[in-house]
C-alpha cells in the first residue's frame, strides 16, 4: 500500500499533461499523445534502442569501476592505519569540488572519446560512493568485529569473512544509488561527440526544436531508473534475507 501511494503525484502529473499538453504549443510542452507517437518512431527506427545500450554502458561500467575501487580503498582504509591517513584527507578534500569543473579537463586530458565520458561518470559515482563505503564499513557491529579478532582473525580474514559479508547488502544498495547519479550527469557527458545515448537524444531534441524527442528520452531514463531500483531492491531483498534493512 505504501508503495502505491507512492504513484500518486506521478499520477496527477501524467492526467495533468495528457489533460492540458494540447494547450501548449508543441516546442513548449508537447501532448502525451505526440510524445508517445514520437517514442514508438524512435524505437522502431533502432534510435531509442542504441540510445539506451550507449547510455547504460556507460553508466554501469563507470559506477562498477567506482565501486570496485571504493570498496578497495574503503578496506585498506579500515584495515591499515596509514592507508587511512593517505586516503581520507584527500577524499574529503575533493568531494566538496563539483563534479562539472573536471569535464573541460578530462576533455584536455583525455580528448572527447569515450574514455573522457567514462572518467567523467566514474568520478560523479566515486566522490558518492567512496563516503558511502567508509560509513558502512564504519557502521559494522563492534561485537562481530571483536569475536572475530578473538578467533585470530587476521587483517585479510577480517576483510574477506567480515567485512565484506556484513557490508554486502548496503554496499549493493549504494550501488543502486550510484547508478541513479550516473543518470543525473549523463547528459553532460553526452555533449561532445556522441553518436549514442539518452542525453545526445536530449540535446539533439532540443537543437532540432522537437521538444517530444527530449520528453521521450526522459522517459525512458525515468522508466529505466524505476526498474533498476525496483528490481535491484528486490534481489537484494531475496538475496540478503539474513539483514534487518534489505527486507526494509
Amino acid at each position: 500500500m505504501q508503495k502505491l501511494k507512492g504513484l500518486i503525484i506521478p499520477a496527477l502529473l501524467l492526467a495533468l499533461w495528457i489533460a492540458i499538453g494540447n494547450r501548449f504549443p508543441p516546442m513548449i510542452l508537447p501532448s502525451f499523445a505526440d510524445t508517445m507517437q514520437t517514442l514508438r518512431e524512435l524505437i522502431q527506427n533502432g534510435e531509442m534502442g542504441a540510445a539506451w545500450r550507449g547510455s547504460m554502458f556507460r553508466i554501469l561500467y563507470a559506477t562498477a569501476l567506482s565501486a570496485s575501487i571504493s570498496i578497495i580503498l574503503g578496506l585498506l582504509s579500515r584495515s591499515f592505519s596509514v592507508a587511512r591517513e593517505i586516503i581520507m584527507p584527500f577524499t574529503n578534500f575533493i568531494r566538496y569540488i563539483p563534479v562539472t569543473v573536471f569535464y573541460p579537463l578530462l576533455i584536455i586530458w583525455l580528448g572527447i572519446d569515450e574514455e573522457m565520458r567514462i572518467a567523467f561518470l566514474f568520478i560523479a559515482t566515486f566522490f558518492a560512493f567512496f563516503p558511502s563505503v567508509m560509513l558502512t564499513l564504519d557502521n559494522i557491529s563492534p561485537s562481530l568485529i571483536e569475536k572475530a579478532l578473538t578467533a585470530g582473525a587476521g587483517k585479510f580474514k577480517m576483510m574477506i569473512y567480515v567485512y565484506i559479508p556484513a557490508t554486502l547488502p548496503s554496499l549493493c544498495r549504494s550501488f543502486l544509488a550510484m547508478v541513479s547519479i550516473g543518470f543525473t550527469y549523463m547528459i553532460i557527458a553526452e555533449t561532445t561527440n556522441v553518436r549514442h545515448g539518452l542525453g545526445y537524444l536530449m540535446i539533439i531534441g532540443s537543437a532540432r526544436g522537437r521538444t517530444s524527442i527530449v520528453f521521450a528520452a526522459i522517459i525512458v531514463t525515468i522508466l529505466t531508473g524505476f526498474v533498476i531500483d525496483v528490481s535491484g531492491n528486490y534481489l537484494i531483498r531475496r538475496v540478503f534475507k539474513w539483514d534487518e534493512n534489505a527486507r526494509n
